[in-house]
């Protein structure tokens, strides 16, 4: 949400009513650019100094060199470090480590003192990592993470977020040392092994992949001068390399320092970019690059030579413009570089300071083309990247998944549809809109409360007028349809005597201080005068994270669950409305500056552990964060934040939602129909269209909006959004299905994500792919005049139009579109949707129209089994009580289905189906066999490639161990 109403209430003290006028005026300020984010406000790399000092050293320096990716050019130097072998065979993982040398050239950026650490977490994972020499007798070889507690950190010492975000818990690969000799030819290796001579050192790893038993193989060339490291994600690659090919096949996917943009600022620098890191990378091969969200920009990321770099600093930005550079509410310093299914890579960036990405392309001058390329600009932190080999980006997913963890499987409820405003008035009026979805027979799970149900902005409580029992409120809703409560918990706490978690904070010194490191920082927000919990400080973490608890949170149950909001943080009279850089956290030590990026993400965290602890690790928590950063995946849900009910920013939506998809955050959505505004009723229905194949679908409306439940528009309007609704609870098994069984992968995909080696998709924005088997192409613009969808994939590929369930459960004709065509719907109706089914997938759906998800749980399902032009399909089926952790003990089921059929001599098909029970990934084998042995099946629904849909209903099972098969022929 964001500021556009203060309410002051006749309780609040003096200084009360004085933050009151204070925010009053602060507001009205800010209404008078209601219709977008005013520029002036919000700083950009050409005001801050450190940003532009970088910038204008990048035009220097490369106007100084050619910027071919295996140039030549004299510069940075890096020297190894021979290891000590007593440390190797110690170490359960090991880096190489490089001393950089410092260029001849009188720059303040200097790299004297500095070493360069560069690792294998695994095959195809690497890290690059800059930083200072410890004392000669401390230097640990291994994991660069350090456990460190807040009393510990020095105040001198730059923050690393490797700690608080990566997930991978195993050792580092063991590097073997080859002989010198081989360095000119090309190694084989089982495992990993490094190699130098006096030009380069090489670390190869190999691994073997899931889909073939060849080993694959990646190249890590460190160049010794110029300092480069350049990946090869196909060892035939570096070894053409090394024969002194020219091909065009011999360039690595990506180069590290290509255009020797590495930095390191001194804290004590006498230059206004004191204590700044830069770094740059550049991808040869790459035709697109994709993620560093949270921008409204097209998917695919745009040049910035001429304009402004893009901009990662996490702001509570008021309706906010769409194709800017300016950086939103959260951030993720991560880019994928799309080069098909053989050569794409991913990079990732880590410092949590303000920072900015320049994407200006350099040129290749041995090929006369250009490279994408970006110089990553951060104001504090320590300059270290972690690279993934992928080759494809299914696989760059998974190791960014590896690394820095992955969605929980989510409650069931908490897929369905959220009904939200900002506010619903009490009670009466909760229970009121609770009642009209019944009478309207459109099912939902979850209402909403916003910060009105407070006692005066204060979390943790509720006004006891217009909520007198909150408990007996959750209860009705459960009751009724096992639907459940959200409630909205920020992290600024209202400064007020005897309010228990303000007094709480004080007593155990949680909030964060002010730049003398001694004082209580204060800034405003809702309740006015606000201290904020310092959510770096383990101690603090847990003690907001006890607050979960009934004992604490009077009125809670289990059927409530937690919305995070203004957690960039916002602050009202703060500096481009968020905390003054040099508020100190933990005790002081730490400087706000260098962790400001990640503090959302902590408050995100904090309160997802304190749900799970509260319930003792029984229920599954939900909770949504507007603010996130790498790793935030682990804790629930995000969305876009404050969005307008505009054509425009439902047409954004999806660019957006994709690119934080990528980025490896699969729990995402935005606010159907636009926070700000009162959309049409056209506008209202494409939406909830759009958003029904959403990850997070949530409704929700600024205070000063017009009620827009979806009953209040009238006919047909009801009846197409109850549609979009129902057919979203429909498909609810293949959603579950997906987020358990690929949980590091993004649950809707760009096309480009699925059929990589087709480069016409890379700028694919207005049409994505839910899993691998629909296509989503909606109508994102105000009555068009035409609706036109290319249908990705090869020609032998068969598109099934997805049909109404009043149609689909019947056998009949049925169209089949091929890949590559082309599809032209004049003047497209308002009820259409425009869902295909891929040929060869198999997707299970609840066809039993319910009010809720929790009461469809134990409904028998129906199979639609879209065979590909060989009679094959492939799919999924996951069964578990949907609430629970029971399944991490095996109590749930899992099948993998495959479907054969065959064109009989009469012109009959014959069918058979194939469902095998198996064990997740990571999971114990399911413990339930019996129960697992009976498959609720009702009905398949088979579309065969010839134009037909045959329906089989009640089919007939048998079950054999761990396999249950069903033919016949239709």
């Amino acid at each position: 949400m964001q500021r556009a109403r203060f309410r002051a209430g006749s309780q609040y003290p003096l200084w009360s009513t004085v933050g009151f006028i204070f925010v009053l005026c602060f507001l009205i300020w800010e209404l008078a650019g209601v219709q977008a984010a005013e520029r002036g406000k919000y700083a950009r790399c050409s005001t801050q100094s450190f940003c532009a000092y970088h910038r204008q050293r990048r035009e220097q320096q490369t106007s100084q060199q050619e910027l071919a990716a295996n140039a030549t050019a004299p510069g940075t130097r890096c020297r190894l470090r021979e290891p000590e072998p007593f440390r190797l065979q110690k170490t359960s993982s090991s880096v190489l480590i490089f001393e950089l040398l410092q260029r001849e050239a009188n720059d303040s950026g200097t790299l004297s003192q500095l070493q360069l650490e560069v690792g294998a977490v695994t095959h195809s994972i690497f890290s690059i990592r800059v930083r200072e020499p410890p004392p000669s007798d401390t230097i640990q070889l291994g994991l660069l993470r350090r456990r460190k507690q807040h009393a510990s950190v020095s105040k001198y010492e730059r923050y690393s977020p490797v700690e608080d975000v990566m997930m991978y818990r195993e050792p580092w690969l063991q590097l073997e040392r080859l002989a010198a000799s081989t360095a000119t030819s090309c190694p084989y290796v089982s495992s990993a092994a490094w190699l130098s001579s006096d030009t380069e050192t090489v670390i190869v790893t190999a691994s073997t992949s899931h889909a073939s038993t060849e080993p694959v193989y990646n190249v890590l060339r460190v160049q010794h001068e110029p300092c480069r490291i350049a990946l090869f994600n196909n060892v035939a690659d570096w070894c053409a390399l090394l024969q002194n090919s020219t091909a065009t096949t011999t360039r690595p996917s990506l180069v590290w320092n290509a255009a020797e943009l590495l930095a390191w600022i001194p804290l004590d620098a006498n230059t206004t970019a004191a204590g700044s890191v830069a770094a740059d990378v550049a991808f040869p091969r790459a035709i697109g690059l994709y993620g560093l969200p949270e921008h409204a920009l097209d998917l695919r990321l745009p040049t910035t030579c001429t304009r402004e770099p893009l901009r990662l600093y996490n702001l509570d930005v008021f309706e906010y413009e769409l194709n800017s550079e300016l950086g939103l509410y959260g951030s993720i310093p991560f880019i994928l570089a799309l080069n098909g299914s053989a050569h794409t890579v991913g990079a990732l960036w880590m410092p949590a300071s303000e920072t900015y990405v320049d994407l200006c392309p350099l040129l290749d001058q041995e090929r006369g083309t250009a490279m994408p390329h970006a110089h990553f600009i951060s104001e504090r932190g320590i300059p270290e990247m972690f690279v993934f080999a992928g080759p494809s980006p299914v696989e760059v997913s998974q190791q960014l998944a590896l690394l820095t963890g992955h969605a929980p499987l989510p409650p069931v409820f908490a897929l369905g549809y959220h009904q939200s405003r900002w506010n619903y008035r009490d009670e009466a009026d909760a229970l009121h809109v609770d009642g009209q979805f019944d009478a309207n027979d459109i099912p939902y799970d979850v209402l909403w409360l916003d910060i009105e149900h407070t006692d005066n902005k204060k979390y943790f409580t509720w006004d006891g007028a217009k909520f007198p029992d909150p408990a007996r409120l959750q209860q009705t809703l459960f009751e009724k349809a096992k639907r459940k409560l959200v409630t909205i918990v920020d992290p600024h706490i209202k400064a007020e005597p005897n309010y228990s978690l303000h007094e709480r904070a004080l007593k155990e010194d949680w909030y964060v201080r002010s730049g003398d490191g001694v004082s209580i920082y204060e800034g405003w927000c809702w309740p006015g005068k606000s201290h904020y919990p310092d959510f770096m400080d383990p101690r603090v973490q847990t003690g907001w994270s006890s607050c979960f608890v009934p004992s604490f949170y009077h009125g809670m149950t289990e059927h409530l669950h937690i919305w995070v909001d203004m957690n960039e943080p916002s602050v009202f009279n703060g500096p481009e409305g968020t905390f003054p850089k040099n508020v100190r956290h933990r005790l002081g030590a730490l400087e706000h500056s260098d962790i400001h990026n990640i503090y959302g993400h902590m408050v995100h965290r904090a309160t997802f552990e304190g749900l799970y602890r509260g319930r003792q690790g029984n229920l599954r928590p939900f909770v949504l964060s507007r603010s996130f950063f790498t790793g935030s995946q682990r804790f629930g849900a995000v969305w876009t934040g404050d969005n307008a009910a505009q054509w425009s920013h439902l047409a954004a939506s999806v660019p957006m939602l994709l690119s934080i998809s990528v980025a490896g955050i699969a729990f995402v959505g935005a606010d159907v129909g636009g926070f700000f505004g009162n959309p049409q009723a056209d506008l209202l229905t494409r939406w909830y269209q759009a958003a029904a194949y959403q990850p997070f679908f949530r409704g929700h409306a600024h205070l000063d909006t017009k009620r827009r439940e979806p009953w209040l528009f009238g006919e047909p309007y009801t009846s197409l959004i109850r549609e979009a609704i129902q057919e979203r609870y429909a498909l609810l098994p293949y959603w579950y299905v997906l987020f358990a069984a690929e949980r590091t992968l993004p649950v809707i995909r760009p096309l480009f994500y699925v059929f990589p080696d087709e480069s016409s998709l890379a700028g694919v924005q207005s049409s994505w792919l839910l899993g691998d088997a629909l296509l989503v192409a909606p109508v994102l613009e105000a009555a068009p005049s035409t609706h036109r969808i290319t249908l990705p994939g090869p020609a032998s590929l068969c598109w099934y139009p997805v049909l109404p369930r009043t149609r689909r459960l019947f056998s009949g004709e049925h169209l089949v579109h091929r890949g590559q065509d082309t599809l032209v719907y004049p003047k497209p109706a308002l009820s259409s949707m425009y869902v295909f089914q891929r040929g060869g997938s198999i997707i299970p759906r609840w066809e039993r129209q319910r009010r809720s998800s929790s009461l469809m749980l134990g409904d028998p399902l129906t199979l639609h089994v879209a065979l590909d032009a060989g009679f094959q399909a492939r799919g999924m089926l996951y069964l578990d009580d949907g609430l629970s952790y029971g399944y991490q003990r095996g109590d749930y089921c899992f099948w993998r289905i495959a479907a054969m059929g065959q064109r009989l001599a009469n012109g009959s098909t014959s069918l058979q189906l194939r469902l095998t029970l198996q064990a997740l990934d990571a999971l114990p084998p399911p413990s339930n066999l019996s129960r697992c042995a009976h498959v609720p099946l009702e009905r398949f629904v088979f579309y065969l490639h010839a134009g037909e849909r045959v329906v089989v209903r009640k089919p007939t099972l048998s079950v054999s161990g761990d396999v249950t098969t069903w033919q016949g022929v239709c």
